[in-house]
Formats: structure tokens, C-alpha cells, sequence
């Protein structure tokens, strides 16, 4: 109760419970009871406060708040008229657009439960997900039809995006278009009070099956009012969302988007010029985002011309960890208003470094967010002393309620999680991540993360792109290996294998040196920018070079 009560002022910054007519007011209330805090509630919210205003900005167009609804309403009556409803599954399998926005806001209206998928799922793990999920509809986008696996008959396709509506893909008689979906509609009414339907978000990580990962729709604000105490979310911001919206960090942008009302500038596919551009032409003013594309934006920059930026009210990336010297180069060009948010599909939120706490101290991942418990563990379940480093385990109200597969096993200590990093509590509480804890290594009596490796050697002139992990293929000795990006200039030419490992023992210890360094045209990565280790060069590799 408390902690709701202290979420309050933030959520009113965000105008998500302002109004300014009794009409208003009427609208506002219908949409919480009706539909709680569920896109689709934030959505008719939004419409009733500004029905006029630019919504999304995507490679489609714009589009108002009213017809954003009325294209979502008509949608949700389509499906409705073809009986879907509370125990019916959506699948929906887009990138970052109107493809994935409206289907995932009909969701509250009718109670269907909704799977995000990966867009970099293969035909195989997509048969898998159709099977062991019972899909009934597949929204996907056209590029990836052709991994439609066969023997799916039962399964209603609807293509959400079609880059060339001239040469449109091959498509079965029985499919149809999402466009098509929204100008039929439907002849029925919608329920009084909808069926809050579940999320289940594809969790695979980078190497493994995927796992279906089951979310409640929030029922209450207390949870976004977590993340808007760190936040400076406002009405009608212009934010740029490259975050991937099948994760449930994008999902969960989404959702605050609505309810500030903001304009959220979209792309398929990011193109850090592109966004640059964006940014530039719409008057962006705020950026949700990750790691890997930051820093590609600005290198955008510093590769074509200055670009004419609003000052943001806030820069927020999640996903991957924020090295700090990235932080400091973010600040330098936009001001102290970067921040990150450190959590996992499995938990949600679990800490957050706001602006002022990045800024201080670029190394944390900050304090746990209202409402998380949040613990330090050792091998043995035990929690461990202030500042010991161990596995880092959390709980909150609006973490998962389990996998889809129920044999899939979890490691809980005391009804906490475990997340599968590492890492320690300071003495204010705030949390350091360490990396993963299946990737240290122990070399020479020491505890050494690769983290630390790729960070020092994301300052190393020459150096573009980095990744580094640990190998325990060696009964003996483990060893980090480095994947590295040469720069295209004169540092990255002149880069070598023994710069490199100098460069790591220079700023760590002699123990934390890379054993092997594989020089890489690109890192493989996904859509979330995280680097897919099962396509890196194995390191046996190495010993025939």
C-alpha cells in the first residue's frame, strides 16, 4: 500500500488519471473498469484526452489516436465474429510498427491470450511455438511467411505488413491481410467487462529453445509508477522507440506511451541514420532503446553531420549492460538524462538507475524498484554479506506465473528468482552486475568477467564492435576469449591481437587476458542487440590458427 501510495505523484505527471471535462472523466473511469490497465485501456484513454493527436509515426504513415482506435476497435470485432475470446491464441510475429501495435491493443478488448514471437524464430522453433502453444492466429509480417511451417492448416494467418503491396508475397486463399481484418469488422458487440487475457513472451535468450514466459495484464498502475519514479515521463512526449516491442521491455513501453499520450516514432528496421534523421525531422524528445543501437547513433553522427536534436527528457536503454564509458559519451552530447533499467523476461523490473544515479556513478544498475525484493546469494541458497559478490535473485508483484512448459525448471530461494547473473549490494542498496553467472571464469585463483574484458576494450582506439566470454572448455585453465570489430581507420588497421590483450591486462590484471581474439567482419546479433554466442567461431577454432 505503500508503495502505491508513493507511485501516485508520478503517475499524475504522466496526465495518465488527468482529465478536464466530467465527459472526460466519465471515459477514463469506463476505461479502468472495463479494461483495467491493459493497452487497449490506455489506448481509449488516450483517445478521449487528445482523439487528434499523432500516435504512431511508422513506416506506414501517421496515424491519429481516433483512428489508431477505430482500427483496433474494428479488429477486435473482426476476431470476435470468428469466436475468438478468452482462451483463443495470438501469435504475433512483427517488428516495430502499426503489424505489432494493433493486434497487441485488440487483445484487451476480447481477452484472447497473446504470444510475442522473435522475429529471428526459424521455421522449426515457429512449428514448435504453433504446436506446444495451440496458436489459433498468426500475425505476421510478410518477410517472414516463408517460415510458415507446413501441417498448420488449423492456424488463421494474417499478414500484418506487406513491404511491397505490388509484389506481395505468395499467399494461401485462406489467409488474409491485416488490412483487410480492419475494414471488415465485425457485426458484434464488445463486452461490458473484458476477460483480462494473458502475455506469453518467447524467452530464448541466445542460445537456447525458446520458453514461453507468462504474464497477468497489469490490473493496477503500481507497476509502471515503478519505472515513472525514474523516468521523466510526460504528455505528449515525440519518443523514439527502437526497443524491440516483442520483448517484454518493448511491450511494457508501449503501454507507457498511451497512457502519456506520447507520439511514438517506429521502424522496422533500425538504420542509425535513419533514426538520427528521425529524430531530427519529428522533433523527438525522448528515446527507449538499448545498447547496441545508441551507440550506433552515435556513431551515425559523428560519421555524417550534426544532427539539430531536441534536448530529451530522458534516454532509457535496457537489454544489455551499459558500459560507462557509453554512459559518459551519451551525456556529453544530450546532458545528463541517460538511464537503464536491469531486468529479465522472467522477473520484469528489478533495478533501475535513474539520470542523476547513472550520471554519479556509471557502473550501477541503481536500487531495486518499488515493490522488488531483491537479494545476493551464494552456490548453496544462502544470502551473502554487503558488497559479496553472488547470484542475484528477485521477486516483484508483476513477475511471470511460470513457463508454458511446466517442466521447464526454476531456481527459487525463498520465493525469489534466480535471474542468472551475478553481482553485489553496495552499502545504499544498489546493485552491480557482474555478468552472467555461467560466463565467469576462474584464472590464477581470481573470479574474472568478461564484462569487465569488453568493457575496457570498448575504450581501445581501433576498436568498433566487442564481445567477450568465457571458455571453461579447458579442464585446467579457463580463459576469456575476445570477438573483435576493427574500426575502418587508421587505429583499426593498425589493430592487433597483442594490442588487444595488452589493452585488458593494462586496465585489469593479468589473469583477465584473452587467451584467443577472433577478428569479425559484425558481431551476430539479435533484434534486441544481443550477441548470439551459438554463431560465433567456436573456440577450438583458435588452436588451428
Amino acid at each position: 500500500m505503500l508503495n502505491f501510495i508513493q507511485a501516485i505523484p508520478p503517475i499524475l505527471r504522466t496526465g495518465m488519471l488527468n482529465f478536464r471535462s466530467p465527459l472526460q472523466a466519465y471515459r477514463l473511469a469506463e476505461a479502468m473498469v472495463r479494461w483495467r490497465f491493459s493497452t487497449a485501456a490506455q489506448l481509449r484513454r488516450a483517445v478521449a484526452r487528445d482523439p487528434h493527436r499523432i500516435a504512431i509515426i511508422d513506416d506506414e504513415g501517421e496515424m491519429t489516436w481516433r483512428r489508431l482506435d477505430e482500427e483496433v476497435t474494428s479488429l477486435a470485432k473482426n476476431l470476435r465474429a470468428e469466436g475468438a475470446g478468452p482462451g483463443t491464441r495470438v501469435a504475433i510475429m512483427a517488428r516495430n510498427g502499426r503489424g505489432m501495435v494493433i493486434p497487441l491493443a485488440a487483445k484487451g478488448f476480447i481477452g484472447v491470450d497473446v504470444l510475442l514471437l522473435n522475429v529471428g524464430s526459424s521455421e522449426a522453433q515457429l512449428d514448435r511455438i504453433l504446436t506446444e502453444h495451440r496458436v489459433d492466429h498468426l500475425f505476421i509480417d510478410d518477410e517472414f511467411v516463408d517460415r510458415i511451417p507446413e501441417g498448420h492448416d488449423g492456424v488463421k494467418v494474417t499478414v500484418t505488413h506487406i513491404e511491397d503491396p505490388a509484389n506481395p508475397p505468395a499467399m494461401k486463399p485462406e489467409w488474409t491481410t491485416l488490412q483487410k481484418r480492419v475494414q471488415t469488422g465485425g457485426n458484434v458487440t464488445l463486452d461490458k467487462i473484458a476477460h483480462l487475457g494473458r502475455i506469453i513472451i518467447m524467452s530464448s535468450g541466445t542460445t537456447g529453445t525458446p520458453k514461453g514466459v507468462i504474464y497477468g495484464e497489469p490490473k493496477t498502475p503500481k507497476v509502471a509508477a515503478g519505472i515513472l519514479q525514474r523516468v521523466p515521463w510526460r504528455p505528449h512526449l515525440v519518443v523514439q522507440q527502437t526497443a524491440s516491442m516483442f520483448h517484454a521491455w518493448g511491450w511494457g513501453n508501449i503501454n507507457l506511451a498511451f497512457a502519456a499520450r506520447a507520439t511514438l516514432v517506429l521502424r522496422r528496421v533500425f538504420d542509425p541514420v535513419k533514426c538520427m534523421e528521425d529524430a531530427e525531422r519529428h522533433g523527438v524528445n525522448a528515446y527507449v532503446s538499448s545498447v547496441v543501437f545508441l551507440k550506433e547513433m552515435l556513431e551515425a553522427e559523428e560519421a555524417t553531420r550534426p544532427y539539430n536534436l531536441k534536448k530529451p527528457r530522458f534516454i532509457v536503454s535496457s537489454g544489455n549492460a551499459m558500459p560507462a564509458w557509453l554512459v559518459r559519451k551519451l551525456n556529453k552530447r544530450f546532458g545528463p538524462v541517460t538511464s537503464n533499467f536491469y531486468g529479465s523476461t522472467e522477473i520484469g523490473q528489478v533495478a533501475m538507475a535513474s539520470a542523476e544515479m547513472l550520471d554519479a556513478d556509471p557502473e550501477t544498475a541503481g536500487p531495486a524498484m518499488p515493490g522488488v525484493r531483491l537479494s545476493i546469494r551464494d552456490e548453496e541458497g544462502r544470502e551473502v554479506p554487503q558488497g559479496t559478490v553472488g547470484r542475484i535473485f528477485s521477486a516483484n508483484g508483476m513477475m511471470f506465473k511460470g513457463y508454458s512448459n511446466p517442466e521447464i525448471p526454476i531456481d527459487i530461494e525463498d520465493n525469489q528468482v534466480a535471474i542468472g547473473d551475478l553481482g553485489y549490494l553496495d552499502e545504499r542498496g544498489f546493485l552491480y552486475v557482474c555478468g552472467r553467472a555461467d560466463d565467469m571464469i576462474i584464472n590464477g585463483g581470481e573470479n574474472i568477467f568478461p564484462r569487465e574484458a569488453e568493457e575496457a576494450l570498448g575504450t581501445l582506439p581501433g576498436v568498433k564492435d566487442v564481445f567477450v566470454r568465457g571458455d571453461k572448455t579447458d579442464p585446467i585453465k579457463s580463459r576469456l576469449v575476445a570477438y573483435v570489430v576493427r574500426e575502418d581507420s587508421e587505429a583499426g588497421r593498425n589493430l592487433t591481437e597483442e594490442m588487444v590483450k595488452q589493452h585488458v591486462v593494462d586496465e585489469l590484471i593479468e589473469q583477465a587476458e584473452p587467451r584467443d581474439v577472433f577478428w569479425m567482419e559484425d558481431l551476430p546479433r539479435n533484434d534486441t542487440g544481443k550477441v548470439l554466442k551459438r554463431e560465433l567461431p567456436d573456440v577450438k577454432a583458435a588452436e588451428g590458427r
